[in-house]
């Protein structure tokens, strides 16, 4: 068990979901 590896990948999920998040929220403003 290595929690940097799963605090990672939570990071990346996070980051993920936000980068969506921001997508979505910019491709309806246009």
């Amino acid at each position: 068990y290595i929690p940097y590896a799963n605090d990672f990948r939570n990071a990346l999920n996070a980051a993920s979901a936000a980068a969506v998040l921001s997508f979505e929220v910019y491709r309806h403003r246009r």
